[in-house]
């Protein structure tokens, strides 16, 4: 099990690599980025959340392992804040982007892969429910906002929840479930199944593109305490909470997402709010190379 997740996040990180290689190439930059993202928000990402919830069994632990996802990212949210605050990071701009990257994972583009791999098909499913009801919420609602305050642009709780709702991966999430008592044509299926392999490969490879090429050396104290906040210190939250609420193969993926990588709306966030993007794109990059050794590691330890 632990070789499995090295070289799926191997071959994961393989891919952010080849994105990284294409920009400094010149054939592709940041432009093309946000333009491969578009197509697989709006395509090849809403495919695969359909078809893994629409066949999965559906069991009330789909409920309660978001709710304990999020009850995760909220603890790492204040510790966060308390280890930014300490260690010198006083200005908002800087702040609010440290505790977003420090607490939430990339339970989508790299948890899915990874879950699959170890826990077939049933893990993928516990680990979409994980994703879209607990990150994507969070993300485009709570880490919006602390974002947005962070650059003094404050939005309403109202338009960042309507955000949340047309978010299309969220639409296709809530068809799933309503309609699985429907016979839905196995032509259309097959067609869903098809459409969603392209959605992890293009948005790994969209990061690698997105990454700045040269690390600041101001940086690095916070970096390097944002990345053992996210790769080391979430999960180790997790052996200690999780506990409490699941148990079995929920508790499993639980713990396994909370140690993923940094989450990739971090930057994109940083990027629309402009609140010092390049911090956020050092953190998803060095976590997610990182990963390659903590999360083979965490995988051994949930065994």
């Amino acid at each position: 099990m632990v070789s499995t997740a090295f070289a799926k996040v191997l071959q994961l990180f393989l891919l952010i690599l080849a994105g990284f290689i294409l920009k400094r190439s010149g054939l592709l930059n940041e432009n093309d980025a946000r333009k491969i993202i578009t197509l697989n928000t709006y395509t090849f990402l809403p495919a695969l959340i359909f078809y893994v919830i629409y066949t999965s069994d559906f069991k009330s632990d789909f409920i309660l392992v978001p709710l304990v996802g999020l009850l995760l990212i909220f603890i790492m949210n204040l510790i966060s804040f308390v280890v930014g605050y300490l260690s010198g990071i006083r200005e908002k701009k800087h702040l609010m982007p440290f505790i977003v990257a420090s607490s939430a994972g990339n339970t989508g583009y790299i948890g899915y892969p990874v879950s699959l791999a170890l826990f077939g098909k049933q893990g993928l499913s516990l680990a979409v429910t994980f994703d879209i009801f607990a990150t994507v919420f969070y993300a485009l609602i709570f880490a919006a906002l602390l974002i947005s305050y962070g650059a003094g642009k404050t939005e309403s709780f109202s338009e960042l929840f309507k955000s949340v709702i047309t978010f299309p991966p969220t639409i296709a999430a809530i068809l799933a479930v309503l309609l699985r008592s429907v016979r839905i044509p196995l032509f259309f299926q097959d067609t869903l199944e098809f459409a969603s392999q392209a959605a992890i490969p293009l948005t790994l490879v969209a990061l690698g593109i997105s990454l700045v090429q040269v690390v600041r050396i101001d940086y690095f104290k916070h970096l390097a305490l944002s990345v053992t906040l996210k790769l080391i210190i979430a999960p180790l939250i997790a052996f200690l909470v999780v506990p409490w609420f699941l148990n079995g193969l929920p508790a499993k993926i639980t713990i396994l997402q909370s140690g993923m990588p940094a989450l990739m709306l971090t930057y994109i966030l940083s990027v629309r709010y402009q609140t010092d993007p390049e911090f956020a794109s050092f953190i998803v990059f060095f976590s997610t190379l990182l990963s390659v050794i903590t999360i083979p590691l965490l995988t051994l330890l949930i065994k």
